[in-house]
């Protein structure tokens, strides 16, 4: 797996996940939550987190590994026809942005020594401060989220395109796409 890359333009990434993938501001981001929260308590921990413009968070409708194209100001391509997508904002206040899984982000939640990147994660990159717009695609039907096809599918799963943004909106009413 990648370490910290202060070049990422464009790369596909592998992200082990169980129903929820993030891209964090990995210091900005607040890890606990409570040592016995329940999942009402981590989804309203995870939204107030996107509305603070330290994370983007979306649902995958299944466990898997899946790949991610991750694309940082690069230049606009023409991508795959996709079956749903979204925008949201990010504020990158360190020097790093981290993909990140609902694994990590709900074993972080229960300990206050929790902090990102948690065990030299795989999966952390090298990215400027600032505000930046963050398009999510899915590139498969989400219906088909657990079949054979999905999972073995060697094309990404999902794109996350970020770009510098000016005056970021990071108000979300809920978390797309997780429904667990």
């Amino acid at each position: 797996m990648p370490k910290k890359n202060n070049a990422v333009s464009e790369q596909i990434l592998i992200v082990p996940a169980e129903h929820l993938i993030a891209v964090i501001d990995p210091k900005k981001y607040r890890s606990f939550v409570d040592e016995n929260w329940d999942l009402k308590i981590l989804k309203t921990h995870f939204l107030d987190q996107i509305n603070s413009c330290s994370m983007v968070a979306w649902g995958t409708g299944a466990s898997a590994n899946w790949r991610i194209l991750l694309e940082v100001n690069s230049p606009d391509k023409k991508l795959p026809n996709y079956f749903r997508d979204f925008t949201a904002f990010i504020k990158i206040t360190g020097r790093s942005l981290m993909l990140t899984s609902y694994d990590e982000l709900s074993m972080a939640a229960q300990s206050r020594k929790s902090k990102f990147p948690l065990d030299e994660s795989r999966l952390e990159f090298g990215i400027e401060p600032g505000d930046y717009r963050c398009e999510v695609l899915q590139f498969f039907d989400p219906e088909e989220a657990e079949s054979e096809m999905v999972f073995s599918q060697e094309t990404p799963h999902f794109a996350v395109r970020l770009r510098n943004a000016d005056q970021p909106n990071c108000k979300m009413e809920n978390i797309p796409w997780f429904e667990v």
